[in-house]
């Protein structure tokens, strides 16, 4: 599957559409930053879900497999980028 950011050529979101992801998109980032992540932290996190979300929409919509590894993947987020503030 390749996904190039658009689900349909010429579709348009309607401005109110726009709006409720501009204003995810700042409350995720937000969310991050208190958390103490980094940008390139937060690009990370944010491909991670962005392609788990592409592929089980495009290949199993209304299933679970690949929503089902949200948990593990998140995990090997956390391990690769540690806490800085917690013993290693």
């Amino acid at each position: 599957m390749i996904n190039l950011g658009y689900a349909a050529l010429g579709f348009t979101p309607s401005a109110q559409s726009y709006a409720l992801a501009e204003q995810l998109v700042q409350r995720t980032s937000r969310l991050l930053a208190e958390l103490g992540c980094s940008s390139p932290q937060a690009d990370v996190y944010t491909a991670l879900i962005a392609g788990l979300c592409a592929q089980q929409i495009a290949n199993d919509p209304g299933g679970d497999r690949w929503t089902r590894h949200l948990e593990p993947l998140l995990e090997l987020f956390l391990d690769h980028f540690p806490d800085p503030s917690e013993p290693r």
